[in-house]
């Protein structure tokens, strides 16, 4: 038998459990939320935000293994939490408000309605939500990377404002008492989960939407049809989302019948536009053992620009008080028991990939080739160049002296371009943040998958709300502004709170 509720929410992740728990405000209101994953609720390991790196690459991952690259990583396997909160639930907890900046591109590439005024006041429903706060600044490892920043010229920036540019700070992160805040956590507590207008099904995939005469009616699952009355939200991340709407035969009409699912909207975006930030890694051994973190150790970071014309940082630096080989160590360089890494990503990617399907089978997953340092004009594995510098210019500043050891990758005799180059090919990482694969703008845009309002062109009662909506990916970890996304989402679909009285 045929359920059905108001709106079916595919996907609990950091989005979905926004808009469930803001559209269930409305009594009146039905929603059911379908997580392909488990309810965390009560697992110690998921709430302790210290352990994340044990989370990625498990049973709660996805794990996305990327199609061979021609000057990236191969070896690369993009997170993506298949749990209740999703990657709120998997991450690192850094906290970044949505830079200005972004939020400018955004609205002048046709996103309108997305800029820096329009987002705030739903930022701020977010950090009322969500506990935010700035990490200690006790430990002595990050306390030398600002050092050596500032030393090199950098400001100290507040890395708690939308509008900070070059400089060094110390970072922020949505943790209250200890224990992470994610978004299963902050907008799914025990007092949403007994509303009786709200279903929240675990463990179950989602094999298609369900369209009839060009309006999405439902989603199928293995054991029947969840209806939507209203509508169908689509919130399955920048690889789960367009996967989901080819299988249901929304996107290039090339790629669908060469796959073999008939067309039902022909929608050239979906899969388009994928954007992640590449990381790339310089280990250095400590001189000494260092001391244990208060928190994941992953405390200050450093943006820069590469060039001097950019209107905004290009590189992100994490600084770690560890050695981070997650792709250093298969390629046959040590990892000391004592060390500290500093890792340079390119903040705002050129390069762009794609998604998609590898069969019809929902099962599979679908070929995702993020096309690492591949733009035509090079900016991206020049920043990455620019950033690897960088790192030992850091390192061997005064404020490191008692410190820093031997730099262990890529070693101090690796120095040219193509030489750099080559060790950045083998061993870069990615920081998991896929986006940009539905993205929203407006009727010019040939690529526009959703319009302003996150509705998806050509079909009825869809809107998709989630990472792959991002016109271009913020220069900074994404969570809050995925969050901020989900919280104008709610809007634009039910109306503000005032109007569901």
């Amino acid at each position: 038998m045929t359920r059905a509720y108001d709106y079916v929410i595919v996907g609990g992740g950091t989005a979905g459990c926004i808009l469930a728990s803001r559209l269930t405000e409305d009594a009146e209101t039905t929603v059911c939320v379908i997580e392909a994953g488990r309810d965390p609720a009560g697992d110690e390991r998921v709430a302790d935000y210290r352990v994340w790196g044990s989370l990625v690459g498990g049973d709660d991952d996805f794990s996305y293994a990327v199609e061979p690259q021609q000057r990236g990583n191969s070896g690369v396997a993009i997170s993506a939490a298949r749990i209740l909160g999703g990657s709120s639930s998997h991450n690192t907890v850094l906290a970044f408000r949505p830079p200005d900046v972004d939020l400018r591109r955004w609205e002048a590439a046709g996103a309108t309605g997305w800029g820096p005024e329009d987002c705030r006041p739903y930022l701020e429903r977010v950090i009322e939500r969500v506990h935010i706060a700035e990490v200690p600044h006790s430990h002595p490892l990050p306390q030398a990377f600002i050092g050596a920043a500032r030393t090199l010229g950098y400001g100290l920036v507040d890395l708690g404002s939308p509008d900070f540019g070059e400089g060094v700070g110390w970072l922020h992160i949505n943790v209250r008492d200890g224990r992470r805040q994610s978004a299963s956590v902050a907008y799914l507590d025990a007092v949403v989960r007994e509303r009786p207008n709200l279903t929240i099904v675990t463990n179950t995939l989602v094999s298609a939407i369900a369209i009839e005469d060009g309006r999405a009616v439902g989603v199928r699952l293995a054991g029947g049809e969840v209806a939507a009355r209203r509508e169908v939200l689509l919130c399955a991340g920048a690889v789960g989302s367009p996967k989901l709407l080819l299988l249901s035969g929304v996107g290039p009409a090339g790629h669908l019948q060469d796959v073999g699912i008939p067309v039902r909207a022909d929608v050239p975006g979906v899969g388009e536009n994928l954007q992640d930030h590449a990381e790339g890694i310089v280990v250095f051994e400590a001189r000494k053992p260092i001391p244990e973190p208060e928190t994941h150790g992953w405390d200050a970071s450093l943006f820069v620009r590469s060039d001097p014309a950019l209107d905004a940082p290009d590189i992100q630096m994490h600084f770690g008080a560890e050695a981070y080989d997650l792709f250093t160590l298969a390629a046959g360089y040590p990892s000391p028991e004592h060390a500290f890494s500093i890792t340079p990503n390119v903040a705002r990617p050129q390069s762009r990939g794609t998604v998609r399907l590898r069969s019809t089978d929902p099962h599979d997953p679908p070929r995702v080739d993020p096309r690492y340092l591949n733009d035509h004009g090079g900016a991206d594995a020049r920043a990455m160049l620019f950033g690897m510098r960088l790192a030992r210019k850091l390192a061997g500043q005064e404020a490191f002296a008692e410190w820093a050891g031997s730099e262990v990758a890529p070693g101090r005799d690796v120095t040219s371009d193509d030489a750099l180059l080559e060790f950045l090919r083998a061993t870069h990482g990615s920081v998991f943040h896929p986006a940009g694969t539905c993205k929203a703008g407006g009727p010019s845009d040939p690529l526009a998958v959703v319009d302003p309002n996150l509705r998806v062109r050509g079909i009825a009662s869809l809107r998709v709300v989630d990472a792959s909506i991002l016109p271009t990916l913020v220069g900074v970890n994404p969570c809050i502004t995925c969050m901020t996304v989900a919280e104008r989402a709610a809007d634009l679909i039910a109306g503000p709170p005032s109007s569901h009285q």
